[in-house]
């Protein structure tokens, strides 16, 4: 008499835990959707509470309710199964989540401007990539590093700043508008600059500094 119950305590044990897993399946999909993720990849620990050794296998299909779902992927789940012959368990489950996001395959200097060549995918536990990811290089390509970055490390927000338009030492065209019209001279960048920052630069005829802002690829006006 013991065989069948061991039979049965299994085969309830793997209902309930496989229906838990297409419910963590379909809850992990519709958040990957939800957030643009793509090629998330997952494993799961559930756990069955309370013993199933007297429960006989259910003939119809299961019930699975989250008692609370909590919007952290990688917190644990708890569900409610619920066989309709009249038995139910509580589930915990936890998911372990990996994504392919972009890193750094060579080392990059503060200030460079990021290429495609410079970057790679790797694929990262979710755990390890709270301050922000990309996926793609289109999402990076252009953009400059803010500080240094080693090889291997994740390309995140906080590495990220807009592109230097103007470097220091770089001659830009400055611009600025007199009685309705637009007047140009040619200036020295003396520090470098992004989109919209005002830097200051020096007249390479008469040497006076002055301060301009930033429009474009080695373009400054004047207010």
């Amino acid at each position: 008499m013991v065989a069948p119950c061991a039979q049965a305590d299994t085969k309830v044990a793997s209902q309930v835990l496989e229906a838990v897993a297409q419910q963590q399946d379909a809850r992990l999909d519709a958040l990957a959707l939800s957030k643009g993720w793509q090629g998330l990849e997952h494993t799961l620990e559930s756990q069955v509470l309370g013993e199933t050794a007297s429960l006989k296998p259910c003939s119809g299909p299961l019930s699975v309710t989250a008692e609370a779902t909590l919007p952290d992927p990688l917190a644990r789940q708890r569900y409610r199964v619920k066989c309709p012959e009249g038995w139910q368990r509580v589930v915990v489950s936890q998911a372990s989540v990996r994504l392919p996001v972009l890193v750094s395959r060579v080392a990059i200097e503060r200030n460079a401007t990021l290429e495609a060549r410079q970057l790679e995918r790797k694929v990262m536990p979710l755990e390890r990539l709270r301050r922000g990811f990309y996926q793609t290089p289109a999402e990076v390509v252009g953009q400059s590093a803010r500080r240094s970055l080693r090889a291997g490390q994740v390309i995140g927000p906080a590495s990220l700043a807009p592109p230097v338009l103007v470097r220091r030492g770089q001659r830009v065209t400055v611009v600025a508008a007199v009685g309705g019209l637009n007047a140009s001279v040619e200036a020295e960048a003396l520090e470098d600059g992004r989109q919209g920052e005002r830097i200051k630069l020096r007249n390479t005829s008469s040497r006076k500094p002055l301060e301009a802002k930033v429009t474009g690829p080695g373009q400054v006006q004047l207010p």
